[in-house]
């Protein structure tokens, strides 16, 4: 043959097919479904509680009273578990500290006082005017109760001075407040001219001693020292002397001028 020399035939390139290699196995994302449970999963043995075992159960074990050490067996108790066991009411009680600051005492006020000799001085003058009458005997003397002008006053001064020096003043602390009405009443009974009110007299007497009674008391609890002035007098009858505490006078005296 003529021309170029026939070129020798190459077959057509197959193509190479590569081996397939597997892809990489992960293992497979864990879902909620797929999870364990958590009573499933396995808890360390400090962390697992004992649940009370089922009546099936409860037969196997053993029961707490048979592991028990009877009574005989078990410790003695200490003082400290007796003393902790016993209540309240059994322990015996301590005695609660005395405070370290002396009780104040209480005493009456100034005006109580001042009230209270008050008070006598009016229910003496009422005493008077309505006991002893104005117009009451006349009698012959030259004494102030003697004369109908000079008597209400003489008599007011006479019962008051008594109360005082005999109940409200005395260092006697328990005075016979009794015989001390019986004394006033009968030193100007015949000046009263009321037959028909002579209990009732010498009753209203024996309440002013009363009266002179608890203004001594209430005197004799205070601290201060109390005291009468003196019952000298001259042109003039003193129905109460000044009332001094701690010698200042605190109630001023009380007269009944005679001109």
């Amino acid at each position: 043959m003529c021309g170029k020399a026939d070129e020798a035939h190459t077959p057509a390139a197959q193509p190479v097919r590569l081996k397939e290699i597997p892809p990489t196995s992960r293992p497979p994302t864990s879902t909620a479904r797929d999870r364990p449970s958590a009573s499933g999963r396995e808890r360390p043995a400090s962390a697992r509680r004992h649940r009370p075992a089922s009546s099936s159960a409860s037969s196997a074990r053993p029961s707490s009273k048979s592991t028990r050490p009877s009574s005989s067996r078990r410790a003695p108790k200490t003082a400290g578990a007796e003393r902790h066991s016993s209540s309240r009411g059994d322990r015996p009680q301590r005695p609660r500290p005395r405070s370290q600051f002396p009780s104040i005492q209480e005493y009456p006020e100034d005006k109580t006082i001042i009230n209270s000799v008050a008070e006598l001085v009016t229910l003496i003058d009422q005493h008077v005017e309505y006991y002893y009458p104005h117009d009451g005997p006349h009698l012959e003397g030259t004494t102030a109760l003697d004369n109908p002008r000079t008597r209400h006053a003489t008599i007011r001064k006479h019962i008051a001075r008594e109360i005082i020096s005999s109940i409200i003043m005395t260092g006697n602390s328990s005075p016979d407040v009794s015989l001390v009405a019986h004394r006033i009443s009968e030193y100007v009974e015949e000046y009263s001219g009321r037959t028909s009110y002579e209990a009732k007299r010498k009753s209203h007497i024996l309440e002013l001693c009363k009266l002179g009674m608890e203004t001594k008391e209430l005197i004799d609890s205070h601290p201060a020292h109390w005291e009468f002035g003196s019952w000298d007098e001259a042109g003039f009858i003193l129905l109460l002397p000044t009332l001094l505490r701690d010698g200042e006078q605190v109630v001023a005296r009380q007269i009944f001028r005679i001109s």
